[in-house]
């Protein structure tokens, strides 16, 4: 349940992050390359492993920590550049290793999965679920499967790990985004 401080918290959050078309005007382009891979080699400290949604959403459910859903697409260039900067970035790594279980989801794919009992798809739940409709979106969901929020567009380093501490340590649920911001930025 959403108590009116956490929606406040989440709405200030959302309004507050520049959107991908703001940052592509001060950004580099998004670098060349192909395809993404659903799952990751195993982490050490240094790396990060990729979960497909099932087995995420099992392990965060054992885990007890919160679930990062990264909604791709195969074309997407700014998705291609979050994951060759901000998902490289050492302190993002450790914030990312420390509070999350990490899956990647891709919007066009029809690999099939369970979400909350029911069967359906990768497009059909960034889509109609997730409520997704641009790229890359990060998607955040507490251990029980139930959606935190969604942050969508690109997202540098610094920024991201500010979003990441104030999910990943549970401080959306009692501190606005603003105020949080201000203590942390």
């Amino acid at each position: 349940m959403t108590t009116p401080i956490r929606a406040a918290a989440l709405a200030a959050l959302l309004l507050s992050l520049p959107s991908a078309a703001a940052l592509a005007a001060d950004a580099p382009k998004a670098p060349a390359g192909e395809g993404k891979t659903a799952v990751a080699p195993r982490a050490t400290e240094a790396e990060l492993k990729w979960y497909r949604f099932d087995e995420g959403a099992a392990l965060a459910a054992r885990s007890k920590k919160a679930l990062l859903v990264d909604v791709y697409t195969s074309w997407c260039g700014w998705c291609k550049r979050m994951e060759a900067t901000t998902y490289k970035d050492p302190r993002v790594i450790a914030e990312l290793n420390e509070h999350f279980v990490l899956v990647k989801l891709n919007a066009e794919s029809d690999r099939p999965l369970t979400y909350k009992g029911e069967k359906t798809n990768e497009m059909r739940l960034s889509r109609e679920v997730f409520g997704v409709t641009g790229y890359p979106t990060t998607v955040f969901l507490r251990a029980d499967g139930e959606v935190i929020t969604p942050v969508s567009g690109y997202l540098a380093a610094d920024k991201f790990r500010t979003v990441l501490t104030f999910i990943g340590t549970g401080a959306y649920e009692n501190t606005r985004w603003s105020d949080y911001q201000k203590k942390n930025s």
